[in-house]
C-alpha cells in the first residue's frame, strides 16, 4: 500500500497471485483497491481525489471503508473531501489535462480553505478515537491468542492431529482477525496523515501567496491549525515510541500465522520456510474465508472478503535467483518489446502529467557594498591580519616592516617612526603621526 497526498501518479499494479491480497492506495478523501490494473490518481490541494481508469477495475471507498462504487476501463470520477464521488465520466489518458484540473481545484481550495480545514480537524479527531479503540482491542486479542496458540502447541507437540485441530479451531478466527487489524493500524496511520498533511498544505499556500481567502477565514484556520498540531504530534511520537512494540507483536503474529493457519501453512510450504516436522507433515488444505466472518475485538469493523477478479499473475523468471538479476531484465531475452514501449509512453505522459511548479520569491533590496582596499583603516573595518616577513618581522601596509616596539624600520634600515600607538610608551608628536595607519 502506499500514501498519496499531493500531485499525481500513473500506477501499473500487476495482477495479484491467487491468494495474494490487494493493492491499496490511500488518499485524504478516499481509499483505493485493486488487484491487477493500470489508472492514474491524483490528489489537489483542497484534498480532492481524481481516479482516472486506463486497464481493469478500481474500487473506490470512503474512509470508513463502506464500498462507494467501481470505477471500470475508460472511466473517470472525482471524490470530495467529504468523501462523496461524482458521477463516472470518460477519460482518455493520453488528452487529460491535469494541470487545468489542479488550477480549478486550488481557485476552490482559496474560496473553501476554512470549511476543508474544519473537515479535517473534525476526521483526526475521529481517527484518534478509533486508534485508541483499535489498540485496546488489539491488547485483548493478543492475550486471548497467546493462550489458545499455547493449548494449540500442546496438542501439537502429541502429534495427535484431531486434538490439534480441535484446539487450532479458534486461534484460526484470532489470527484472521489478527490481519484484519493489522491492515486497520496501518490505514488509521495513513488517513491521520493525509488529513493532517491537508491542514498544513493549506496553511502554506496562504502564506506563500498562492491562496487569498478573506482575513476571518484565515484566522479560523490558525484556530484549527492550533487544535490539530498538538493530537498529531502526540500521535506521531506515540507511533515512533511504540515502534518496537509493534514491530515484536506483528513477529509472534506471524509466527503463529505460519504454523497454524492454513493458509500461512500453504505460505511457509511455496515459499519454503523452515517449520517443526509436525506443522510441515500436517495436510495443507486450500482455505477460504467465511463470507459472513465477523470480528469479535474490533468493534464497529467490518470483514469484506474480496473475490479475484482478473488474470492470475504468471511469474516468468525468478530474478533474485539470478546473481545477474538486475541486468537480466535488461537482455533481450527477459525485456518484453510491447513492455517496454508501454513503459517509455507511460514515462512521457507522466512527464506531461507533471504538476507545474509554484516558485514563491522574497526579493529583498539590494545592499550596495564597496569593495574594503585592505591597506585602509576606518573605524568600521576591522584591521587585516599582518603576514610575518623575514626575520620574524611583521609586514604592515604598504609593505612596510615593523620592528620592536611597534616601530616602522625604513629602507636603510633607520626607525621611521610608531606604526600605531603602543601602552606604555609615550605619545607620538603630531609632526610623526603621518606613517600611522
Amino acid at each position: 500500500s502506499i500514501t498519496m497526498l499531493t500531485g499525481s501518479s500513473n500506477l501499473m499494479i500487476e495482477p495479484r497471485e491467487e491468494g495474494q491480497s490487494v493493492f491499496t492506495v490511500y488518499t485524504p478523501s478516499a481509499v483505493l483497491s485493486v488487484l491487477g490494473t493500470e489508472f492514474d490518481v491524483g490528489v489537489s490541494d483542497a484534498g480532492t481525489v481524481k481516479v482516472g481508469v486506463e486497464t481493469g477495475i478500481v474500487e473506490v471507498a470512503d474512509q470508513e471503508g463502506n464500498k462507494s462504487l467501481e470505477v471500470t476501463k475508460g472511466k473517470q470520477v472525482t471524490i470530495g473531501l467529504d468523501g462523496k464521488p461524482s458521477a463516472p465520466k470518460a477519460y482518455n489518458a493520453e488528452k487529460e489535462d491535469w494541470n487545468k484540473w489542479y488550477e480549478g481545484e486550488t481557485k476552490v481550495a482559496g474560496e473553501t480553505a476554512d470549511t476543508l480545514s474544519q473537515t479535517a480537524v473534525t476526521r483526526i479527531e475521529e481517527l484518534k478515537k478509533k486508534v485508541a479503540d483499535l489498540e485496546a482491542a488489539i491488547a485483548k486479542m493478543e492475550t486471548k491468542t497467546a493462550e489458545e496458540a499455547g493449548k494449540a502447541e500442546t496438542a501439537a507437540n502429541t502429534g495427535d492431529v484431531k486434538a490439534y485441530d480441535k484446539e487450532a479451531k479458534p486461534l484460526v478466527d484470532n489470527l484472521t482477525e489478527a490481519e484484519i487489524a493489522s491492515r486497520r493500524d496501518r490505514k488509521l496511520a495513513a488517513m491521520m496523515m493525509a488529513n493532517a498533511y491537508t491542514i498544513r498544505r493549506l496553511n502554506a499556500l496562504v502564506k506563500a501567496g498562492v491562496i487569498k481567502p478573506k482575513a476571518a477565514k484565515i484566522k479560523l484556520m490558525n484556530t484549527l491549525t492550533l487544535q490539530m498540531n498538538p493530537m498529531y504530534d502526540d500521535f506521531q511520537a506515540r507511533r515512533v515510541s511504540e515502534y518496537k512494540i509493534r514491530r515484536a507483536r506483528e513477529r509472534r503474529w506471524r509466527n503463529w500465522y505460519l504454523r497454524h493457519h492454513p493458509r500461512g501453512r500453504t505460505y511457509a510450504v511455496k515459499h519454503k520456510v523452515r517449520l517443526p516436522k509436525f506443522y510441515t507433515k500436517h495436510p495443507v488444505k486450500k482455505w477460504k474465508p467465511r463470507k459472513n466472518f465477523r470480528p469479535r475485538y474490533l468493534t464497529g469493523v467490518k470483514y469484506r472478503h474480496r473475490d479475484y477478479k482478473g488474470k492470475k499473475r504468471v511469474v516468468k523468471a525468478n530474478f533474485r535467483q539470478n546473481r545477474n538479476w538486475y541486468h537480466a531484465r535488461k537482455s533481450p531475452r527477459m525485456a518484453d518489446k510491447a513492455r517496454m514501449k508501454k513503459l517509455e509512453r507511460i514515462r512521457k505522459r507522466n512527464l506531461k502529467m507533471r504538476r507545474r511548479r509554484v516558485e514563491v520569491r522574497h526579493v529583498n533590496k539590494k545592499i550596495m557594498r564597496h569593495r574594503r582596499d585592505p591597506r585602509i583603516r576606518g573605524p568600521h573595518t576591522p584591521g587585516i591580519k599582518r603576514p610575518f616577513g623575514p626575520m620574524g618581522r611583521v609586514i604592515g601596509p604598504m609593505g612596510r616592516v615593523i620592528g620592536p616596539m611597534g616601530r616602522v624600520i625604513g629602507p636603510r634600515g633607520r626607525i621611521m617612526g610608531m606604526d600605531r600607538p603602543i601602552r606604555k610608551i609615550r605619545r607620538v608628536p603630531r609632526k610623526g603621526r603621518r606613517n600611522m595607519k
